[in-house]
């Protein structure tokens, strides 16, 4: 059986990356599946998860500013770890909406006409490296949109509403999105208006952008780039660092 195969894995060109381009760091989910525990302030390799998160944009060269939507309740911890680890591309900080999409209208809407495009990744994805990053930069520099996936391993089925198993899906034309997602920022932010009303309906946001009907390529992401959902994602990502901590802040 055929596996989906990327066509954009290269690196950034400094031709293509004369666009100015932001990244929005998702930090305002409730952590509800973690019982109790605040996944973005979790402890991986001594530093928080949202600030790891933050760190590797601020690594990268191509990104000039960084907006974090974070949850009403943790915007002042946030700020004070973005002061303690001199994160200096932040440029500001918005409280959350109350779907991931308003969040990132919220967001979207602290950038000027003068940002081409706009990168959005999950807070909870602390190990995302710089191939990825550049992956998508390229993917969106040439497209407009694009996100980061992997193949995917498993098979899945199709389940009806009683627990019926009612088709297998083809493997090898489907796969696993992740973030950082990447978008015009004209046509993210006429996307998230145009559907204003119904955010809650999207997934991720590269599906609104979809709803609009932008085309949406795919370019490759990586399986340790996880995004920290329970506990044992947690462990998962702790592991991960430990054998790949050169890789990482």
């Amino acid at each position: 059986m055929k596996t989906v195969e990327f066509s954009l894995c290269y690196e950034v060109n400094n031709d293509s990356c004369n666009a100015k381009i932001a990244a929005v760091i998702m930090c305002a989910g409730s952590s509800s599946r973690m019982l109790g525990v605040d996944k973005q302030l979790e402890k991986i390799g001594g530093i928080e998860v949202a600030i790891r998160s933050m760190l590797a944009f601020q690594r990268n060269e191509n990104i000039s500013a960084i907006v974090v939507a974070a949850h009403k309740n943790n915007m002042n911890v946030l700020q004070n770890l973005i002061d303690k680890y001199n994160v200096t591309k932040v440029t500001d900080i918005v409280e959350g909406g109350a779907s991931r999409e308003e969040s990132v209208q919220n967001a979207v809407n602290c950038l000027d006409d003068s940002f081409d495009f706009v990168l959005v990744h999950d807070g909870a994805r602390p190990l995302v490296n710089q191939t990825v990053i550049n992956n998508v930069i390229n993917g969106t520099v040439l497209h407009n949109a694009t996100v980061c996936a992997v193949g995917v391993k498993d098979t899945i089925k199709e389940v009806s509403g009683e627990s019926e198993v009612v088709g297998t899906v083809n493997r090898s034309s489907v796969v696993a999105v992740q973030t950082p997602q990447g978008f015009s920022c004209k046509i993210l932010k006429e996307a998230l208006n145009r559907v204003n009303d119904c955010l809650s309906v999207f997934t991720d946001d590269s599906a609104v952008v979809e709803h609009s009907g932008q085309r949406v390529f795919v370019v490759p992401g990586d399986y340790r780039n996880i995004k920290i959902t329970t506990a044992e994602d947690l462990l998962i990502a702790k592991t991960f660092y430990e054998e790949y901590s050169d890789e990482y802040i």
